[in-house]
């Protein structure tokens, strides 16, 4: 790298011809231009692709996981930097994502026991049920939290969210699926939030 005592160069930042000329400590350097390496070995494809998959994976969930973490701007990236570690299964080129594995919001709210989900096939309707049993005198779990629901359909990346659907007291909601979704590829999340939509539970994934 050499320091350039040109007047023309003065200043100047960017790729000239086969040189890059830039400003370090207020001085203008140049050096030659040279392409960076790329090896492409089974590590850096591995993991690319799981970049890739997840990317893809995740990014019909981004509006979900942005509202269900306002105060963590990055949240969304955070996530997708937990599931590229966390959550990808398999062997490259077979890799997966693990949907079970991911929280689309965190909180102190408390879940139920027990909750289960049921596909009626006649009407395309997921019925959702949870205990409604509470714990004595606990301010983390109350009758009126609401209950949200968030459906991705992979085959096509679509995502249907139920939003505020029911109390904690009823213990049951039903959400028709979009036409066309296999319940067998669609991957179901649950979550409460506190009356005053400012507290959320963890979401807690309900195999269908």
């Amino acid at each position: 790298m050499a320091r350039s005592k040109l007047p023309l160069l003065s200043g100047i930042s960017g790729k000239i011809g086969p040189y890059v000329a830039f400003m370090r400590d207020g001085k203008q350097f140049i050096r030659e231009h040279t392409i960076p390496r790329d090896p492409k070995t089974p590590a850096q494809l591995a993991q690319r692709a799981k970049i890739s998959l997840v990317n893809k994976g995740l990014s019909p969930l981004n509006k979900v996981i942005k509202q269900n973490y306002p105060n963590n701007s990055g949240a969304y990236r955070s996530l997708v930097g937990k599931t590229i570690r966390e959550c990808v299964v398999g062997a490259y080129p077979d890799l997966t994502i693990d949907y079970s594995r991911i929280l689309l919001s965190e909180g102190e709210v408390l879940l139920p026991d027990h909750v289960t989900a049921a596909f009626r096939t006649d009407s395309g309707q997921i019925t959702l049920n949870w205990d409604r049993e509470l714990p004595p005198r606990s301010s983390r779990c109350l009758p009126d939290d609401l209950v949200n629901a968030v459906f991705l359909y992979t085959p096509k990346l679509g995502v249907l969210w139920s939003h505020l659907i029911a109390k904690r007291s009823e213990g049951t909601a039903t959400v028709e699926l979009h036409k066309g979704w296999d319940p067998s590829n669609t991957h179901c999340w649950i979550y409460f939030t506190t009356r005053d939509l400012a507290q959320h539970s963890n979401s807690l994934y309900v195999k269908l």
